[in-house]
């Protein structure tokens, strides 16, 4: 949520470009809606926590930054996805390419369209296998 809209101003002020708490007072020169829920929520390096904000409120804007953080991991993980589909798409279409140019007459000799397309189908398979291996490992 962008200005006034944000809960958190109902717990701050907004004073130029930074804010003032409504239970401590403390001024922040820096920062926006974020810093504050930080400021409230003990959580953040570079903020006071505040010694005087009610455990509800502390609690509320602790799901508040889980929830930014989910919804931040999990447009990093759709981009992943994304970009690994468009790399699955690319690859896949350079490897069926390069296979069906492949002219060994030891392997392609008397072999029916049939064995080409089964061949293009365990080559990607074995490709599949290896992207899942490399996924793994970088737990996505």
């Amino acid at each position: 949520m962008a200005g006034r809209a944000d809960p958190v101003w109902e717990h701050g002020e907004k004073i130029g470009s930074g804010w003032k708490c409504k239970y401590c007072r403390e001024p922040k020169a820096g920062g926006g809606a974020t810093r504050l829920k930080e400021h409230l929520a003990h959580r953040g390096n570079d903020v006071k926590d505040c010694p005087s904000v009610p455990k509800e409120v502390k609690a509320f804007f602790a799901r508040e930054l889980d929830k930014i953080k989910e919804r931040k991991r999990e447009r990093e993980r759709q981009r992943h996805r994304s970009t690994a589909a468009a790399r699955t798409q690319y690859v896949d279409l350079e490897m069926r390419t390069m296979i069906l140019n492949y002219k060994l007459p030891s392997i392609n000799q008397g072999r029916s369209m049939s064995s080409e397309k089964e061949l293009v189908h365990d080559t990607r398979v074995v490709v599949a296998l290896d992207r899942a291996k490399r996924d793994r490992s970088l737990g996505c």
